[in-house]
């Protein structure tokens, strides 16, 4: 054999032995061909690079949001310290209503707008939380004193203070309370004798 011939002959057995590596190889991975494996190594690619992108996104979308998690921080903790500030400014028994039936910052602002309702006279919200326009012409109605008048029977078809917080009982236990706190004498005088 010439030096020629050995030449190719290693040549062809170290192409065989490359070759039956590389399918054993392909086997064990489950593939039966050499571009099913590169197929399968470029989705792979593609999958970690798109979850990388995906993941890139939601950090940035993170890192762009935090300064509205900070500044939501603030004013729930400056609302809060308004609302404790109202309260704590407030009659001790009107306080002790409010602290009595409302555990949330939230519940506390409601009772807030309700007994201002109550003592100022102002609108009830409508539903969905916004206060009525004024009635035709602007005006609206001008606050009344916080002590409690002497109270005539209410008019025909309206009702009186006593049915009013029967119905408030019913349906808002906290503005029943503090509609009671802040309305004794006229719930008082149209109380029936029989309850």
């Amino acid at each position: 054999m010439t030096s020629e011939q050995l030449k190719v002959r290693l040549d062809e057995t170290r192409t065989k032995a490359a070759t039956g590596a590389r399918e054993a190889l392909l086997k064990e991975f489950g593939f039966d061909k050499a571009e099913d494996g590169k197929a399968a190594f470029a989705t792979l690619k593609k999958l970690q690079q798109d979850q990388m992108t995906e993941a890139e996104k939601t950090a940035a979308r993170i890192k762009e949001l935090e300064p509205f998690e900070t500044q939501a921080t603030t004013l729930a903790k400056q609302l809060e310290e308004d609302v404790n500030e109202r309260i704590a400014a407030l009659p001790e028994d009107q306080r002790k209503a409010i602290e009595a039936t409302a555990k949330t910052v939230q519940a506390k602002r409601d009772a807030l707008r309700l007994l201002s309702m109550v003592t100022t006279g102002a609108p009830a919200p409508a539903a969905g939380g916004t206060t009525p326009a004024p009635p035709a012409g602007g005006t609206v109605p001008t606050p009344v004193s916080t002590q409690t008048p002497a109270n005539p029977p209410p008019a025909s078809g309206e009702a009186s203070a006593w049915d009013k917080l029967q119905e408030l009982e019913k349906t808002d236990p906290v503005a029943a309370s503090i509609f009671a706190q802040s309305q004794q004498a006229a719930i008082a005088a149209s109380r029936p004798a029989d309850a």
